[in-house]
């Protein structure tokens, strides 16, 4: 319905008041339905290699993770991420879905995913997103995890994985292409765009 107002000398003294609203029409966003629950690999980790991509320190602009490209439009329905340690005492995490269009890359989510984790050895980070992030058939897309927070000084490092990825500094928002990167696997389901 359309906004309505009365003004207060309208209603004073007024024991009861009639008011009809008018309609209104609204544009909504797209509508997406899903063909079924079953979940598929959009994008699977690469090629283990022999190192580990390592973030150290209390100051970070920079984010990396893997490029994916999927055959037909998908909706995410997971993220896993391996993480090999972390020596902070805490530290959060962002991970962000950008569209890749020419040398910018545009994000996808209205706010970042954001995962806290204390210090310990490996750990397998199944990140279920709260809102509907939708990979379009044949664009190409950026999965950026960079370090938000930490408590205390120390590093969290990921197995690196022989897949093409970026290295991004979300600052400048200059990025570099790197032929390993930390291991994310992408997970969907089809859907099918109204």
């Amino acid at each position: 319905y359309a906004p309505y107002t009365i003004a207060l000398q309208e209603v004073l003294g007024k024991k009861q008041m009639d008011v009809t609203l008018k309609g209104c029409v609204q544009d909504l966003a797209d509508v997406n339905i899903v063909y079924g629950k079953k979940t598929k690999t959009i994008s699977s980790k690469g090629i283990k290699g022999p190192g580990t991509l390592k973030i150290s320190g209390t100051k970070c602009c920079f984010e990396a993770g893997p490029v994916v490209k999927v055959g037909s439009d998908y909706a995410i329905s997971h993220l896993i991420l391996p993480v090999r340690s972390t020596t902070y005492s805490a530290c959060t995490l962002a991970i962000e879905v950008y569209e890749v269009v020419g040398d910018k890359c545009n994000i996808v989510m209205r706010k970042p995913i954001y995962r806290t984790l204390k210090k310990g050895g490996s750990q397998r980070l199944d990140i279920i997103p709260e809102e509907g992030i939708i990979l379009k058939k044949g664009h190409r897309y950026y999965v950026g995890v960079r370090l938000v927070e930490v408590k205390s000084d120390g590093h969290i490092e990921f197995p690196a994985y022989f897949k093409s990825g970026y290295a991004r500094n979300f600052v400048m928002g200059k990025r570099k292409k790197i032929p390993a990167t930390l291991g994310m696997e992408v997970k969907g389901v089809k859907v099918e765009r109204e």
